[in-house]
């Protein structure tokens, strides 16, 4: 493809259907700005995170998900194996060493500010891209050349040390955050603050995985702390957090529920990158998170009852009971931390209907495995039900997420106060609503028996028993914390990252229930007999032989004993019998594998069975046995996966 092909395009998306974009043909390309910016917002193009990825991310398969179509890679009896695994790619790698390697072409053609601007936006996708890899398969080869196709050194090259990988990663996003512009508008390309964001993330990440594991998990090695130690990496996520706060740009968005069912969030100033969606005629780009999460003829991806343990109430204090029937613990007025109602369904929860009326949203038995239903992403009209044209646009970077990063990496270097907290839990919980935002003043205990467990379940001998350190680090300000990451950022794509590096990975499989499955909403024993009412809608009954009569005094519907009342039920009962339907859950009490159970028999817990299994190397991917080991004899498996 000639350069004069290339600027005749109208579009990076033209750019991207046309060919590869490190398949330029040109000698000279890459060396004017019109040509670095074509080919940065192709990487844009190419490689931004999409809703999907963010909201159906690692949340997803995560402790607070109840899911039918669970990964194979949790099944028992360890049927996961390397090649099922696919290969891993270096293309985007390339791509990204392209522009940093052959822009010296525009060196004097552009001014400095822009040549190290571009050269940031370059590094920036390359770290962003290899740091990906470290998370999955922790050692990785690090490449910052345009391999040759014949330089045999490079092509069969080992894996590097993660130590060295992130120590280059971190050497890429430092510098973009010190030589990319910062654009004031436009949050849809690569600049300062995108960066600062990523490395407010990822040094958290490396800096606490360090703390809670005392080896590389892929080799199970001790960490040698050749390049940063824990704590340095910790003091670089509080830097890069810094850089957006001390900024002046970002801030909390006065309404949590508007960054999430909002089409223009450029505007929005707790947006640090955003993933444009629109169906406005001039824009259709569009997802289906809405019919994604509500089911349109399955059971999506259904919130669990330690999702909503995490919800304060609206004082501060958390829960001591979650014994509460699901009509009292999401009622309108229920007294807890508000962001609980702005996620998952509850009563006086609305929606739009195809006929253009408005009714209260009901409970569907048959598209919930928890009895929770999530709405956080949802377009709550029902043309959005089971028609994927979502329009709302999605947050990749919001400036909460760099407040608890910061927090985090703080109380984890010993440096939590009362002012750190104010000026970003604090701020966070202000937003929210709550009505005291301080300091906790004591460890919630059942938040910690929690995040305790794991720790005892996993750490059983290998390189000592650390349980009792581990556990050790849980205190009332790290607690709070993770708790706020749940409340907060909830299926935002980042629970599976957090954890891996809190080393909690086993609560993917236990959830709370030893294994047995995933505890959903608490059914009373007259409930489990008689069903109860979730948002229910009534009509007038012109006969007088409707099961309900109504009492406009306090606004209520009683049953009718003698089947002669004034209103009918329209929806909104849900039932325990022995089949599943739009308003029952089809109890079996087996235990059997995908059915539903009461915990106590009776009553108790509703438990969606699904049996998963935990094993320590599945802190990482293995290496496909084929594609790559094969190949490069000097690529070595990961620990567990031989």
């Amino acid at each position: 493809m000639s350069v004069a092909a290339v600027l005749n395009l109208a579009s990076c998306e033209k750019l991207l259907t046309v060919s590869p974009i490190d398949e330029v043909s040109a000698d000279t390309f890459l060396s004017t700005e019109q040509e670095l910016k074509l080919f940065a917002m192709g990487l844009i193009e190419a490689y931004q995170p999409t809703a999907d990825d963010i909201a159906n991310g690692s949340d997803i398969a995560s402790d607070l998900t109840a899911k039918r179509d669970a990964s194979k890679f949790w099944y028992p009896g360890d049927i996961y194996k390397p090649n099922d695994r696919g290969a891993w790619s270096y293309t985007n790698v390339r791509r990204a060493n392209v522009l940093i390697n052959n822009m010296v072409r525009a060196k004097g053609n552009v001014s400095d500010e822009i040549y190290n601007h571009y050269q940031g936006v370059g590094r920036f996708w390359r770290a962003y891209f290899i740091w990906g890899k470290v998370q999955a398969y922790g050692d990785v080869p690090w490449q910052e050349t345009l391999v040759d196709p014949k330089d045999s050194v490079s092509l069969y090259a080992p894996r590097d040390d993660r130590e060295f990988v992130v120590h280059k990663c971190i050497e890429d996003l430092q510098y973009a955050v010190n030589n990319c512009l910062g654009d004031d508008n436009y949050k849809n390309v690569i600049n300062k603050w995108i960066a600062a964001a990523a490395l407010s993330r990822m040094a958290l990440y490396e800096g606490t995985y360090r703390k809670y594991f005392d080896v590389n998990t892929s080799t199970y090695k001790p960490w040698t702390n050749q390049y940063e130690t824990a704590d340095q990496l910790l003091q670089i996520a509080v830097d890069a957090s810094k850089v957006l706060m001390e900024s002046g740009k970002f801030s909390l968005n006065p309404s949590y529920h508007d960054n999430f069912v909002t089409e223009n969030l450029l505007g929005n100033p707790e947006m640090i990158w955003v993933a444009e969606y629109s169906t406005g005629d001039d824009a259709t780009r569009t997802h289906s998170l809405t019919s994604d999460f509500r089911g349109s003829t399955v059971g999506g991806p259904s919130p669990t009852k330690e999702y909503v343990n995490h919800f304060l109430k609206i004082d501060g204090t958390p829960i001591t009971d979650d014994k509460i029937p699901l009509y009292e613990e999401m009622a309108a007025d229920n007294g807890r931390d508000p962001r609980l109602n702005n996620n998952v369904n509850h009563v006086g929860l609305t929606y739009k209907a195809l006929s253009g009326e408005t009714y209260a949203k009901w409970m569907p038995c048959q598209l919930t495995y928890s009895g929770y239903n999530l709405t956080k992403w949802n377009i709550e009209e029902e043309v959005q039900f089971q028609v994927a044209k979502c329009g709302n646009s999605i947050p990749i970077f919001r400036y909460a997420e760099v407040l608890l990063n910061y927090a985090e990496a703080k109380a984890e270097l010993g440096q939590m106060n009362d002012a750190v907290w104010a000026e970003s839990v604090g701020l966070i919980r202000k937003r929210a609503g709550l009505t005291y935002t301080g300091r906790p003043k004591a460890v919630d205990k059942m938040l910690y028996d929690y995040y305790a467990t794991p720790y005892d379940f996993e750490e059983q001998g290998l390189q000592g028993n650390r349980a009792n350190d581990l556990k050790a680090h849980l205190t009332a300000d790290l607690l709070e914390i993770r708790r706020e990451r749940v409340t907060e950022l909830g299926y935002e794509g980042l629970r599976g990252d957090d954890l891996h590096r809190w080393h909690c990975l086993s609560l993917i499989t236990e959830k709370n229930t030893n294994g047995r499955g995933n505890r959903g909403i608490w059914v009373t024993k007259e409930d489990a007999k008689n069903g109860f009412l979730f948002n229910p809608v009534f009509t007038p009954n012109a006969q007088g032989t409707g099961g309900y009569n109504y009492d406009a005094a306090t606004d209520t519907y009683t049953v009718a004993a003698d089947g002669k009342g004034g209103f009918d039920l329209i929806h909104g009962k849900v039932t325990f019998g022995s089949k599943a339907s739009e308003t029952s859950f089809g109890i079996a009490n087996s235990g059997a594998d995908q059915s539903f159970s009461l915990s106590e028999g009776d009553h108790g817990y509703l438990i969606f069975h699904y049996a998963l299994e935990f094993a320590l190397k599945k802190y990482l991917y293995p290496v496909n046995s084929n594609s790559v080991l094969l190949l490069n004899p000097n690529i070595t498996q990961n620990w567990g996966w031989d």
